[in-house]
């Protein structure tokens, strides 16, 4: 269980970058539960796809996680739910903290928002991710 909550707060990360993202633009109340619960089923559905599709496509890493939970023979279904539902905090907290930003930030916050898109493709492209 321990290895599989690090995987899901690995593959969350990118929810985190865009939830903060989301957050620094001002996002409230009912759409900040939307866009978490978007994300987390996303995130409990791709690994469940990628299984599903067994090589057919190897795109995003939820879908490769799914391809990776195959060899381990791992609970699909408590494995979907753990990536969801850590998925749904992470991305709550990005936005809480984007909102805390933007507020900080005030008209620079669009230009906050973006470079820590940008520093989180980077990581991810440099493979630190």
């Amino acid at each position: 269980m321990p290895a599989l909550l690090l995987l899901a707060v690995a593959l969350g990360l990118d929810n985190l970058a865009a939830a903060i993202g989301f957050g620094v633009g001002g996002v409230r109340g009912g759409t900040r539960v939307r866009i978490a619960v978007v994300f987390g089923l996303f995130e409990a559905g791709m690994p469940v796809l990628g299984l599903l599709l067994a090589g057919l496509v190897l795109s995003g890493d939820n879908l490769a996680a799914g391809f990776a939970l195959g060899a381990y023979h791992t609970n699909l279904a408590l494995a979907a739910a753990v990536f969801g539902v850590v998925s749904v905090g992470m991305s709550l907290v990005g936005l809480e903290l984007g909102a805390r930003i933007g507020t900080a930030a005030g008209e620079r916050s669009e230009l906050i928002a973006c470079a820590l898109l940008i520093v989180v493709g980077a990581v991810i492209a440099a493979g630190a991710l």
